[in-house]
Formats: structure tokens, sequence, C-alpha cells
């Protein structure tokens, strides 16, 4: 995954203005959702995640109306590397037991989350903040939430199904995660969730592949036809000089002979240049047409 990316991402996300009480409080939830047990009473957040912590600090303030407490845990993850995890300390005076609850029921059915419109897309985007990451859309199209509960990640799969975002799971050594991999999906997720200008960053960067696919594509097929061209004309003047060699040449027709000799004086020109230098100029098949019969007189004398 691209870390650095995905870090400018997680910066844009955290910026987004939330006014209503209810999309912070949705925020706050998505932020917590993937690593939290509410029934155990357990929020913990990843250490690498400062600017989240920060916001998730502010949310919880705004919403609580109360200052938090956390300590800092070592620990090794799944993979048996070096982890380091935030607790949150000081039970009920930091985090009230209803709001506790409300966030049990709510890991239980996402739906009751939603009090408006804008309070799922708060959620996904909190989410984001604390287990998605993204690939720079330079290297390719993908988009992964890392959800270790299977309940959870079935859950958070069929969301965004739900709204239309079309989401699959795999397993990786043993971890879960949730992915986007249609450029289209991205872009309409990030526009969702509050990040427009995500979103049409990774259009531009799509269109800007596309031409430059497209001009690669153009250059081959000219380079392709450029040594198409040069091996017809190298053949067409090794049997021109074939049938000179054998006086052949003398016995066929004028026009051959006229054809012929403008091919040996201009071996580098098109077959549109060629008719050209006939007087009077001829079509481009004319000359096409006496090119054929030179080379098949010479396969002839062989």
């Amino acid at each position: 995954m691209s870390v650095s990316y995905t870090a400018e991402v997680r910066t844009v996300l955290s910026a987004v203005q939330i006014k209503s009480r209810c999309c912070r409080k949705a925020l706050l939830f998505g932020m917590l959702y993937p690593a939290s047990d509410f029934e155990k009473r357990e929020i913990r957040l990843n250490a690498d995640l400062e600017k989240s912590m920060s916001l998730f600090t502010s949310m919880a303030r705004s919403v609580c109306r109360a200052e938090l407490i956390w300590e800092q845990v070592a620990r090794k993850s799944r993979r048996g590397e070096p982890q380091e995890v935030w607790h949150l300390l000081g039970g009920e005076e930091c985090f009230p037991e209803a709001l506790l609850d409300e966030f049990a029921a709510a890991s239980e059915e996402l739906s009751r989350i939603r009090t408006c419109e804008n309070c799922l897309a708060a959620f996904i985007r909190g989410v984001f903040l604390t287990a998605g990451t993204i690939v720079s859309p330079e290297n390719a199209y993908h988009v992964e939430f890392s959800l270790s509960d299977p309940r959870k990640s079935e859950q958070f799969t069929a969301l965004l199904c739900q709204l239309g975002f079309t989401a699959r799971i795999t397993t990786r050594r043993g971890v879960r995660a949730i992915y986007l991999k249609e450029s289209e999906v991205i872009e309409d997720l990030f526009t969702f969730i509050g990040a427009p200008q995500v979103a049409l960053q990774i259009m531009n960067t799509k269109i800007m592949r596309d031409i430059r696919n497209n001009e690669n594509r153009r250059a081959n097929c000219d380079t392709a036809n450029i040594y198409k061209s040069t091996g017809a004309a190298a053949l067409q003047i090794r049997s021109i000089r074939q049938l000179t060699e054998s006086g052949k040449l003398a016995t066929l027709p004028r026009p051959l002979q006229v054809t012929a000799a403008l091919r040996l004086e201009h071996p580098e020109v098109s077959l549109i240049e060629l008719a050209g230098l006939h007087e009077p100029p001829i079509t481009k098949s004319g000359v096409s047409h006496r090119l054929q019969k030179l080379v098949a007189a010479a396969e002839e004398a062989e």
C-alpha cells in the first residue's frame, strides 16, 4: 500500500467540517468501529494514526464534553510484528456509559447510527481514517479497509454494497480486508464521504494514463507500419535488381520499367510519394499493383 498517499487522503478527510452532532457521533463511531469492543468497554486506536487520534479526541470532546486520557500499550500483531495501540483510560468520567451502549447497539446493526442523511458518510469516513488505505492512482486503483473481526467485515461490506459501492473480502495471512478496485466506484466513494478532490485526482490521473496509453499505441502502430513499409520496399528493390541483372526487366512493359527505375532512385519514399513522382502521376493502388507485378516476375525468373 502507498502509505504516503494514504496519509495525504487521511489529511483531506480529517479536514472535512462537520456541523451536526449526530454526524460527529457517527464519525466517532466509525473511527472506533474497526478495533473496539464496546460491550467489553475496550476502546483502542493504532499508534501510527496521530492525526486521526487528534480528530478523535476533538470529536469526543464535542460529543461527550469530556477530555480523554490514553495509555500507550506495546503488543504484537497477528503476524508477530511489534505494534503499539492506545487504550482509553478513565471509564465513565472520560466516555459516558450511555454512549458506549449506543455504540454497542450500532455495532450490531449499523443503520442505528443513522440520524440524518449524512451520518453514514461520516461513519465510513471514520472507518477509513483508522482502518483504510488507498494506493496512489498513478500505480493502481485499490482501496482497502482492514477489519479483523469477521462479523464486522461482513457487516461493513454489506453496508458498502447497499450504498452502491461494489466491495469484496479477502484474507491475507489471517487478516481480513475489504477492498474496492474499480476506479469509478472509488471515485464515487470518496465523493460520498466528503473528499471530491480525491475523486477528481483519480479521474485526472486516469485521463492522463489513457492519453499516454493511446500515444504509446499510436507510436507502436506507426513503428510497425514503418517496419512493414521498409520490408516491402527492400523486397521490391531486391526483385528489381534481380530482374535487371537477368535482363528480364527490359522485356517487361514500359510502365513497369518506369516504376522500377523510380523505386531504385527513391528507395525510401512511400507508395503515395512514389505515385506522385510518375509523369503523369498515378494512384497509390496503381503503383502498388505495378510493384507487385515486378516482385512476381522476379519470383518466376528464379
